[in-house]
């Protein structure tokens, strides 16, 4: 998208500390962030981890993904969250040796 809110939001979300949350009701972002490396090849679209919570191992891509360093979109959430999200989004991870892992698990 090319509006000015949507600009500064990509940009904001690029430079953040953070793990972002994104609320996409028209699916920009989620076509955005897909298109944000279009020449990736097999072995990187690998290591862009794309689940739904409608899959049954999608907490463990989740996991696999922390643990690995990886970005990971979560698509097609609903109105509410797995409450075992809530470690994620709080950033409540802690590691061993260098590997992160959520906090539930310690």
């Amino acid at each position: 998208p090319t509006d000015q809110l949507s600009i500064e939001n990509a940009i904001i979300m690029q430079n953040s500390g953070s793990w972002p949350l994104l609320i996409d009701p028209q699916g920009q972002a989620n076509t955005w962030l897909k298109n944000l490396y279009p020449n990736m090849n097999s072995e990187q679209m690998e290591s862009f981890k794309i689940c739904k919570p409608s899959e049954e191992r999608y907490m463990k891509v989740i996991e696999g993904a922390i643990r690995m360093g990886l970005p990971c979109l979560l698509e097609n959430v609903g109105e509410s969250l797995d409450a075992a999200l809530e470690p994620v989004l709080l950033r409540q991870t802690y590691l061993i040796g260098s590997t992160p892992h959520r906090s539930e698990e310690h």
